[in-house]
């Protein structure tokens, strides 16, 4: 992968060879990114919604981690450990609603955060453009139940410091 600096964007190529390790059709990519937050803001050549989603999604992130680290002007956009492993486990399981349990609450963020807090009547907060809502560990089993009495399913997860492994709480 490739980065370059391209003003208030940056992008980033992605060879043939990168996809083809990835298990990936070996055509290559360029991801273009907004500096302000990160967002995706292009693909060339086009490529449909669900597919940047379902099976390039490991992609994005990586090429997004690419531009963080190797661009000046981008650093601010690196993602954090947290974000990282939440990212993993919402790709593990794509059609569930992800809650990580950090500190002494379950946290959902970005997608997931909207039906969570819709569904239980919490407050949604933002962090690093990020939106998240907290539900309480003490409530966390009326939060599943409730959610899943929605029709969502619920992957509840534990966020270890570094250097730990990620663990999947127990199905119910």
């Amino acid at each position: 992968m490739k980065a370059i600096d391209e003003g208030i964007e940056f992008s980033v190529d992605v060879s043939g060879d990168d996809m083809r390790e990835r298990n990936l059709s070996s055509n290559p990519l360029t991801f273009r990114f907004s500096k302000a937050d990160g967002k995706l803001v292009g693909v060339k050549p086009f490529q449909p919604v669900e597919r940047i989603r379902d099976e390039l999604s490991q992609v994005v992130i990586d090429a997004r981690q690419c531009g963080a680290y190797t661009l000046p002007s981008a650093t601010h956009l690196k993602l954090t450990r947290l974000m990282v492993t939440y990212l993993a486990r919402c790709r593990q399981n794509p059609r569930a609603i992800v809650l990580i349990h950090v500190g002494d609450c379950y946290e959902a963020l970005m997608h997931h955060a909207s039906p969570v807090a819709t569904a239980l009547a919490l407050p949604i907060s933002q962090r690093a453009n990020t939106p998240m809502c907290a539900v309480p560990s003490h409530l966390i089993e009326y939060a599943r139940a409730r959610l899943q009495q929605l029709g969502h399913e619920v992957i509840l997860a534990e966020y270890k410091e570094p250097g730990t492994a990620l663990a999947m709480a127990p199905a119910c």
